[in-house]
């Protein structure tokens, strides 16, 4: 069961815990001519720190999800026709509420109101590939845990989650782009 107007734009989601790779497919997606909208936190993230600003995950993180939320909304109303493809989803964001402990009925709202195809693609955690940087610096435990958090979000949502393979990044681009053409 597909949630969006079978003529309008194919908005489709790859999600996953940080550190998955999914920004990586993603990229190599663009590289081969899809259509990719990033996900907008580190953006967020860069100009809360140039500005002095209190909108990142460490320090308000209730500030740093409404602007994640205003920010998503925006960019999934940018998506006209075709078909676009999104690193994370407004579902992300309910998995990030529960992980600091906020209720955040705005993005539960949102989530059910601006909707994506129902079916999602999602990266699992992966150790071989788990890097922490400056941004990223959730342990392995943790982003397990958040991808359940993922999973709950979209499956309360009614998408289906379709699993990207582990493997190299090619490997990866073309099992997305091999379920792509039937949606």
């Amino acid at each position: 069961m597909s949630f969006s107007n079978p003529t309008g734009p194919k908005r489709v989601v790859i999600t996953g815990a940080p550190g998955v790779g999914k920004t990586s497919i993603c990229d190599r997606l663009a590289a081969q001519g899809i259509y990719c909208v990033q996900e907008p936190a580190r953006e967020i993230i860069a100009e809360q720190r140039v500005i002095g600003g209190d909108g990142v995950w460490e320090r308000n993180t209730r500030l740093f999800l409404e602007l994640l939320l205003s920010r998503s909304i925006a960019r999934f109303q940018q998506s006209l026709s075709g078909q676009t493809l999104y690193d994370r989803g407004l579902p992300d964001l309910l998995a990030y509420a529960r992980l600091a402990g906020i209720d955040f009925p705005a993005a539960q709202r949102a989530a059910e109101h601006f909707r994506y195809q129902s079916q999602v693609f999602i990266a699992a955690p992966w150790v071989e590939i788990y890097t922490t940087d400056e941004e990223r610096t959730m342990s392995f435990a943790a982003i397990s845990g958040f991808h359940e958090d993922l999973v709950a979000s979209y499956k309360s949502l009614g998408y289906e989650l379709v699993e990207i393979p582990c493997g190299s990044i090619d490997e990866r681009a073309k099992f997305v782009i091999s379920k792509l053409s039937p949606l």
